[in-house]
C-alpha cells in the first residue's frame, strides 16, 4: 500500500489497525524498514490461544522500533488465559517511533503488569512474561 500509494519516500506516517485478528498476519512480514516509516502505530491486538508464538515474535519485533504510550482493554472484550496468566482478548496500543525521541530510562516491556479495565476486566498484561510462561 506504501507503494501503491507514492509514500515510499515518507517517513512520518501514521500505521493504525483494526482489523480484528487480521492485525498479526498482516504484521507477520513487515521488516524493520517499513516500520521506521511511521512515527505512530495504533494498533488493536486480537488474542486468543492458537498463535502465541506469532504474537510474541511481532510484538517484540514493534517493541524494538516503538515505544508504547498508551493502552487499554477493549471494554467489549473477554478475558483468556494463557497459562496461569489472564489478559484481555482484545487491546488497544499506541506506539511512538523510538528513533529521534527520547524516553526515560525504563525496562518495562509493555503491556504492563496489572493494567486493568473497570471491575470485569482485571488481568495481567505483561505479554512477554505470559509468553515466557506459557513455555512457546
Amino acid at each position: 500500500m506504501i507503494k501503491e500509494n507514492g509514500h515510499t519516500l515518507e517517513n512520518n506516517m501514521i500505521l493504525k489497525m483494526d482489523i480484528e485478528g487480521a492485525e498479526w498476519n498482516s504484521l507477520k512480514d513487515i521488516s524493520e524498514e517499513t516500520l521506521l516509516k511511521f512515527k505512530y502505530i495504533l494498533i488493536e491486538y486480537h488474542f486468543t490461544k492458537l498463535n502465541h508464538k506469532l504474537y510474541y515474535k511481532i510484538l517484540k519485533k514493534i517493541h524494538k522500533t516503538h515505544q508504547v504510550f498508551y493502552l487499554h482493554c477493549c471494554p467489549f472484550a473477554k478475558n483468556i488465559n494463557f497459562g496461569f496468566n489472564t489478559i484481555c482478548q482484545a487491546i488497544e496500543v499506541s506506539y511512538i517511533i523510538r528513533q529521534g525521541n527520547n524516553f526515560i530510562t525504563d525496562d518495562t516491556i509493555y503491556p504492563i503488569a496489572n493494567f486493568s479495565y473497570g471491575i470485569h476486566h482485571s488481568l495481567d498484561v505483561n505479554i512477554f512474561k505470559l509468553f515466557d510462561d506459557y513455555k512457546i
